[in-house]
């Protein structure tokens, strides 16, 4: 809550990052622990900050600096937004950047809206389930949420429901509190094209006291932090064992003022219907497309746009270990392959 904003000072958007990262707990905790952050207010700039905040440049500057971060979707630099998206199996994680790009007549400009739509639609035409990041929360009542631009809230939703986006869900922060709804409550649409339900996680504050900025949760209401000497945090685990469906459990937490337990809050358990078969990894290199089905699968189908000639195939670990290592020399358009023997994880697969 530092709430840094200068147009002219970029150290004053630098300063909070090495106060973070020189708390010697808090640095330890971030140099073992995978993150993808993306800010809200009080991080890119002061109270309320939207795109008119004078630190705009500096801060985008800032995080591209110390913040380990997917590539950007839209470019690097004091120009672009800080949106990112990213696929661990089969969950295709999309964060857009509210506050940067925020206006008071619009929640995303025009070109992150495209860049939003397109990788939903990606995500729906290769078999993944969309886990959205939305920083402030969905189902909120407050202006300073999405209830603050509800034209925008709606168009976003027809265009999720009449482009058949079924399987989503939305993780939020900002308000502080948790709250799960199992999605029923969640419909902002026109009405013009079907439902979905879209399960909605809203998780917060680690350390602050609590706020409700509205919305209705399914899973027993809401529930505020008491005060800054407790924490809450969310937990999202996701079970696929490559088979038709993938189960997603919403977990909510409060530590007590003394920091020495942790209870359970709220919980919520979904599944959804995926076929493993619908999914693949693609990729275009040098002119030549290849793709390779089911994923994931034992028994993987390779498949080339053109005749080519195949010379070998490596799986290898994800700690750069050959799992595998198959010599083949063909000339074909596809060729089949098990790998039965190895143990289920990720791997690379490598093409000679």
């Amino acid at each position: 809550y530092v709430n840094p904003n200068s147009a002219v000072d970029i150290n004053v958007h630098r300063l909070p990052y090495e106060y973070v990262l020189t708390q010697p707990r808090l640095a330890q905790f971030l140099n073992k622990t995978p993150i993808a952050y993306i800010w809200d207010d009080h991080d890119f700039c002061d109270n309320d900050s939207d795109s008119t905040f004078a630190g705009k440049a500096n801060a985008r500057i800032a995080y591209n600096e110390y913040v380990p971060h997917y590539p950007l979707g839209m470019g690097t630099g004091a120009s672009f937004p800080i949106a990112q998206a990213f696929t661990i199996g089969r969950i295709h994680f999309i964060l857009t950047d509210l506050r940067s790009e925020r206006s008071s007549g619009q929640i995303m400009t025009a070109a992150q809206r495209t860049w939003f739509e397109n990788e939903c639609l990606y995500a729906r035409d290769n078999g993944y389930i969309i886990g959205w990041l939305s920083t402030y929360s969905w189902s909120g009542t407050s202006i300073d949420n999405w209830a603050g631009f509800a034209a925008d809230r709606t168009s976003i939703n027809d265009f999720l429901f009449c482009n058949n986006i079924k399987n989503f869900f939305i993780m939020s922060g900002d308000a502080h509190m948790l709250g799960i709804d199992n999605g029923l409550n969640g419909d902002f649409s026109g009405g013009s094209c079907g439902f979905y339900e879209y399960p909605n996680f809203q998780a917060a504050a680690l350390n602050n006291n609590g706020s409700y900025k509205g919305g209705v949760y399914s899973e027993g209401g809401y529930f505020v932090n008491p005060n800054n000497t407790f924490g809450q945090f969310g937990k999202v685990d996701v079970t696929d064992s490559g088979g038709d469906s993938i189960c997603i459990n919403f977990e909510g937490y409060r530590v007590d003022s003394g920091g020495t337990s942790v209870g359970l809050i709220n919980s919520y358990t979904f599944c959804r219907y995926l076929p493993a078969s619908t999914a693949s990894v693609i990729e275009q290199n040098e002119g030549l497309a290849v793709s390779i089905q089911p994923n994931p699968s034992n028994n993987l189908v390779i498949h080339f746009e053109n005749s080519t000639k195949l010379k070998s195939i490596k799986i290898i670990s994800t700690l750069g270990i050959v799992m595998k290592h198959v010599k083949v020399n063909v000339d074909t358009f596809e060729y089949s392959f098990s790998a039965d023997n190895l143990p289920s994880a990720c791997y690379i697969v490598e093409l000679e």
